[in-house]
């Protein structure tokens, strides 16, 4: 792991952000400030025995208290589970962690934020569920490294009916949990998987739905 992240403390070797801006768009520069200005995003590493997880997760907010969100695949099964955040160019972690609860049929989890970390940490906050051809942004540890892209919302979130949306924001293994942004900042859903034989194409939970749901985990 340590080879993946560096040590603790370690500076990453990313470009800050404004460097090269001559050669950056503005879709460009959201996902820079996505990438170095997110410390609500964070690295999920789950064990159980012979078999490793990579995933990611969100720091939200319940009743004043922080925790991660991840989907409940990333950590099924698991024995350990340990939690690795990007901040201020620098990695701190890893942490062991804990289960809090959990929602297999709607494939979500909350974790605990251990002590050491919440001076570092930032909650994100909540947008509205994205809308057709709106801009996305998703900010994850696909395969253990960080990383950001960018696609659009291609159905409306029904709360009655189909309960994902689905976007072309390209999702990969490591991606699960990972929160999806809109180009403010603001979380609006959490990405979940890719749909089999779409290439890309991923499956997200529009934020409305996480929000109720978040009270029983």
């Amino acid at each position: 792991i340590s080879l993946l992240l560096y040590a603790e403390g370690a500076e990453s070797p990313m470009l800050e952000p404004g460097m090269h801006s001559e050669l950056c768009d503005e879709r460009c520069r959201k996902m820079q400030e996505i990438f170095h200005e997110s410390p609500y995003v964070a690295l999920i590493y789950a064990s159980s025995g012979s078999n490793r997880v990579f995933g990611s997760a969100s720091v939200v907010q319940i009743d004043d208290k922080p925790f991660f969100l991840t989907n409940n695949h990333v950590i099924e099964g698991a024995l350990k589970i340990w939690v690795a955040l990007y901040n201020h160019a620098k990695w701190k972690g890893f942490y062991e962690i804990y289960l809090v609860g959990r929602d297999p049929f709607l494939d979500l989890a909350l974790l605990s934020v251990p002590t050491e970390m919440r001076s570092d940490i930032q909650t994100a906050s909540f947008g509205s569920s994205a809308v057709v051809g709106q801009e996305v942004f998703t900010l994850g540890y696909p395969f253990g490294v960080r990383s950001v892209t960018v696609g659009y919302i291609n159905n409306a979130y029904r709360a009655h009916s189909w309960l994902f949306q689905l976007t072309q924001a390209p999702v990969h293994v490591g991606n699960s949990g990972a929160p999806l942004f809109d180009g403010y900042h603001h979380m609006v859903g959490v990405t979940t998987a890719t749909v089999q034989g779409s290439g890309v194409m991923g499956l997200v939970i529009p934020i409305e739905y996480v929000q109720k749901i978040l009270p029983r985990l």
